[in-house]
């Protein structure tokens, strides 16, 4: 599931399942990038990233803007019970609007 953060927090990122382990990645206004599963890593901003990095970030951002999208807050992988639950209520909702749509 990916989100994007609202007003002053801006950034992004992605919260799922990577080798049945939930895990959540997560870019900052800056370009600081933040990987959790059991532990987590931090890198600094994107100023200080190397060409091939930055290349390997876009990759990422046009894989991950396929898809769904939330604006809701959401949970870092540590709390992977969180995550399960908030990515289940993003997909009930949206569930629950295609069937209004189809009434």
């Amino acid at each position: 599931l990916r989100y994007s953060g609202t007003g002053d927090e801006g950034g992004w990122g992605l919260n799922g399942k990577l080798a049945d382990r939930w895990c959540s990645f997560s870019v900052e206004v800056d370009g600081a990038c933040r990987f959790e599963d059991e532990s987590a890593f931090v890198t600094g901003s994107a100023q200080v990233w190397a060409n091939l990095e930055l290349e390997k970030l876009e990759m990422l951002i046009h894989e991950a803007s396929q898809l769904p999208l939330t604006t809701a807050p959401q949970p870092g992988a540590h709390r992977s019970r969180d995550c399960r639950r908030a990515v289940f209520n993003f997909h009930r909702a949206e569930y629950v609007k295609r069937k209004r749509a189809r009434l």
